[in-house]
């Protein structure tokens, strides 16, 4: 066994995703791409905070300070629950490309795509 993790298994001869089975010897490549979705909210809510900052500098008043805070404290939270990127594992074959399975972890599918491509070697 050269991987395995969960459902996911990779050997000599198969790469299993599940209930999926690909044989190494059919597999022509392996790409890994990356789907990053938009998400801009933090970002207009960092421009309004700037705008407020310095508007409580020019205005000095508590309002336009409780103004700031607040659109920065948005800012903080709508960045932290910003869109991650999915990582999504393609396989080539003879017969077409196939998303073998996808993470939010780049470094697990790094470590799958790695252990396809050794595995391909192998039977070489």
């Amino acid at each position: 066994m050269i991987y395995q993790q969960g459902n996911v298994s990779v050997d000599s001869n198969f790469a299993r995703f599940g209930s999926k089975s690909y044989a190494i010897d059919k597999i022509n490549s392996v790409d890994v791409r990356v789907e990053t979705k938009q998400g801009c909210l933090w970002g207009a809510l960092a421009v309004i905070s700037v705008f407020c900052f310095f508007g409580a500098i020019g205005a000095g008043t508590i309002g336009a300070w409780v103004a700031f805070l607040f659109f920065a404290g948005l800012t903080v939270l709508a960045y932290m629950k910003r869109p991650k990127p999915v990582y999504h594992l393609m396989l080539a074959t003879s017969s077409g490309e196939v998303q073998a399975t996808n993470a939010g972890d780049r470094e697990a599918i790094g470590e799958l795509r790695a252990a396809i491509e050794t595995a391909m070697t192998q039977r070489g």
